[in-house]
């Protein structure tokens, strides 16, 4: 079981640059542990010896997260004790939007903040001092993430979303991607899309408003809006329009704080990767974890669509990405895969 505490935080939004990507939240927080290490050797009189390696000294690691289930193999780590073991006294904070995230690590508050690749990639194209520290899933393309309407509207296709209002977490991130290549593919103009950055607690609200045309909501969000708006209509999951599979969830951190702690984000990356490794090989442990960081009910947990847990950013879907976004305006530039990764000087 995760160990809970809730605090109640704003952070201040930075300037334009940040615009498109607030907070607040609650905090988990790893009690700490004190691990150690034997090792057994035999002499050559045949006799046994066990030495014991000096207790690994506990780092503390402050996370800004989103509280989605691109998530959830790293609460179960959390849960199973992994990060502990690896000497993280770990605090979890739940930031609701992406100008809260990248302004979490930015700012110094915390080590870690996670947001999407394609909100990354633009930050780091206009200087924004950012780098990933590890990938946590990809994107599904059935269930997971849709775009919602309302059930009477004319809406029936993804481009037919053309020079509408669609309300989504991001501005030129990934779910925003999403819905420009959707429309793209159906034969719409997704450059008359008008994407308008909005916490997805209060995307459904603004679409039963008639505030907006359509949402985009990620699990467990999007499980929930369905149940509580049974007038809302999906019209499917803009993902399968792609013929690569995206990076979701990622771990970012600044430049300044991960070579200045270099230790503590090996540590984090060795964590995550058998966290991840833990969870893919015992999938209950996903579904029992889930609840324990959203409002998801149980009966509502057997509707929801898992990413693909992976902590390996693959070169070709990054670069595949960027150019999208090229196309897009996006980007000014392609970065290139070291610009958007950070080097352990360990490794």
């Amino acid at each position: 079981m995760l160990r809970n505490r809730i605090t109640v935080t704003a952070f201040a939004v930075l300037a334009l640059l940040l615009a498109a990507c607030g907070g607040t939240a609650a905090t988990t927080t790893a009690a700490p542990a004190t691990t150690t290490t034997a090792a057994a050797t035999t002499t050559a009189a045949g006799e046994t010896t066990t030495t014991t390696e000096a207790p690994l000294e506990m780092m503390d690691l402050n996370i800004a997260l989103f509280p989605s289930l691109d998530y959830a193999a790293f609460y179960v780590g959390l849960g199973e004790g992994i990060f502990e073991k690896h000497g993280l006294n770990v605090n979890v904070e739940h930031v609701f939007t992406g100008t809260g995230l990248f302004s979490a690590i930015t700012s110094g508050q915390k080590h870690l903040a996670t947001n999407s690749l394609t909100s990354g990639t633009v930050g780091i194209t206009n200087n924004l001092p950012i780098q990933a520290i590890s990938v946590a899933a990809y994107q599904e393309t059935e269930g997971n993430t849709e775009v919602l309407v309302l059930a009477d509207s004319d809406i029936q296709t993804f481009g037919d979303l053309a020079g509408l209002t669609v309300a989504t977490i991001n501005l030129q991130g990934l779910f925003h991607l999403g819905v420009m290549n959707a429309v793209t593919a159906e034969g719409g103009d997704p450059k008359t899309i008008e994407a308008l950055p909005m916490s997805p607690a209060d995307e459904p609200t603004a679409l039963a408003a008639g505030r907006v045309d359509a949402i985009v909501l990620q699990d467990p969000f999007l499980t929930q809006a369905k149940a509580d708006f049974p007038e809302f209509r999906s019209l499917g999951n803009p993902f399968s329009t792609f013929d690569f599979q995206l990076p979701v969830g990622v771990f970012w951190s600044s430049t300044e704080t991960a070579d200045a702690n270099p230790e503590l984000m090996r540590r984090f990356r060795e964590a995550l990767v058998e966290s991840t490794e833990f969870a893919n090989a015992n999938p209950d442990k996903l579904l029992e974890v889930i609840p324990e960081y959203t409002d998801l009910t149980a009966e509502q947990i057997g509707e929801i669509t898992l990413p693909a847990y992976n902590t390996t950013l693959e070169e070709s879907a990054l670069l595949s990405m960027e150019q999208i976004m090229l196309g897009y305006g996006w980007l000014t530039y392609v970065p290139s895969f070291n610009q958007i990764v950070w080097t352990d000087p360990g490794a």
